[in-house]
């Protein structure tokens, strides 16, 4: 009888949600959902459901072919807890599944699976270049502290390793985007002990170009499917723009929350659409301004969204399907979708949060500090080096802009190097990378 109440009240809570926000229940089942994977009316999830002793396990895989108005239980030994499948376009369409122990290739939409013989990497995300036939990459954890990254051009059945980076491509976090409409990947890999580097290849990502030295914590990046020098790139609660295929960035947008911009979706049919997800707070915001403004889906909050998260996953969380025009989130009770959202979104205007725009970046001879601000207001920029101590103050009227040399409070030439520029005005308090070039 518990399990009866129980079940109604999962369909009633789903309903309602539905009513109130436009947001519609799909499935598969009633537990998290741990990936997901979309390419038109085909959807693959990964499932995590409750052992008896406690604890959690991704145990069932399910399929859909209709765009998530039915579902069939795949059987199928991919039931360990870190299990991934992705669906690669191609002729036949292929999956791609993963474990911890082997990777799996299936040619019939999931009926049957077969491995591959090699044990290592261990890959446990793929992106795929779709644009060139069997052109995937792959990360695989090397440790608790760094990743790296791996090129495939059969599918993911075989890995080149190691990657002509300049650097080394082992990284703390390494953020990768691909262009659907030319031969550009770009690569930044952030060493956790030696600063952060970006790369660009013009070929696909057979060769590499090293960029420039880049902004730490860079999570995910997102080339314009018009603009293919334009990348745009996520850093906590901060949303960074580069026009010059990452010789230098500017900040666009700032969240309130310091998770603002862990999800960024991109819709590939408009570019001035864009989508994230705050998964501090759950909700779901909306761009139409390719990044520059930000609306937020209020009733998105309503969703039992994921209370974990980690770098990989989280870009995953949030999916656009450009053809219907429909978001799918996968959250800790299965798969909510909205359709038309560009054009039937509940949202409040999110507001606005004060921003430092610093270029050019890294900066060489001088640099323009760009300070927006929602109020006038007297502002103090502090700039500190790495060993915290503070080697240049300013006084300046915000919101305004003005040239700063790169000099110390003695009129001396700063070194080459990573600094910290800080600005105080009243309560509020925003820090940002600076980097000297000589």
């Amino acid at each position: 009888m518990k399990v009866i109440i129980f079940a109604f009240a999962l369909v009633l809570y789903s309903t309602l949600v539905t009513a109130q926000s436009g947001w519609r229940y799909i499935g598969p089942e009633e537990h998290s959902v741990t990936h997901m994977s979309i390419l038109g009316d085909l959807i693959f999830t990964s499932v995590s459901i409750p052992r008896p002793e406690g604890g959690y396990n991704a145990r069932r895989i399910y399929r859909s072919t209709d765009a998530g108005d039915s579902w069939s239980l795949l059987d199928t030994n991919l039931i360990h807890p870190s299990t991934v499948v992705t669906i690669l376009e191609g002729e036949p369409t292929r999956l791609w599944g993963a474990t911890a122990s082997k990777i799996y290739f299936s040619n019939d939409l999931g009926v049957s699976w077969d491995s591959t013989d090699q044990q290592d990497p261990s890959i446990g995300g793929l992106i795929q270049k779709k644009n060139v036939p069997g052109l995937v990459f792959g990360f695989r954890s090397i440790n608790h502290r760094f990743e790296r990254l791996y090129r495939s051009t059969d599918f993911g059945r075989t890995w080149q390793w190691p990657y002509p980076f300049p650097y080394s491509s082992d990284g703390s976090i390494i953020a990768l985007a691909v262009s659907e409409t030319s031969r550009d990947v770009y690569v930044n890999v952030d060493t956790d002990i030696g600063g952060a580097y970006f790369f660009h290849s013009a070929d696909d990502g057979e060769t590499w170009q090293f960029v420039a030295e880049s902004p730490l914590n860079i999570g995910s990046l997102s080339v314009d499917p018009d603009l293919t020098n334009q990348i745009l790139a996520t850093q906590g609660n901060q949303l960074l723009l580069s026009e010059d295929r990452g010789s230098s960035w500017t900040i666009i947008y700032t969240d309130n929350d310091n998770r603002g911009f862990r999800s960024l979706t991109r819709n590939l049919k408009n570019a001035n659409e864009l989508f994230r997800f705050n998964s501090n707070t759950g909700a779901i915001s909306h761009s139409q301004s390719r990044g520059f403004t930000w609306t937020v889906d209020s009733s998105s909050l309503d969703l039992p969204y994921k209370s974990y998260w980690n770098s990989r996953d989280a870009n995953r969380w949030l999916q656009h399907d450009a053809s219907r025009n429909r978001l799918y989130f996968e959250t800790r009770k299965g798969i909510y979708i909205r359709d038309n959202l560009s054009t039937n979104l509940t949202a409040t205007e999110i507001p606005p949060a004060p921003l430092i725009q610093v270029y050019p970046q890294p900066a060489r001879e001088s640099m323009t500090v760009n300070i927006e601000m929602p109020a006038a207001s007297s502002t103090t920029l502090r700039l500190y080096n790495t060993l915290g101590t503070m080697v240049r103050e300013q006084r300046v009227s915000a919101p305004g802009s003005f040239q700063w040399d790169l000099r110390d409070s003695n009129n001396r030439e700063l070194p080459s190097g990573i600094y910290l520029l800080t600005m105080f005005a009243g309560q509020e308090r925003l820090t940002r990378l600076i980097l000297i070039q000589r």
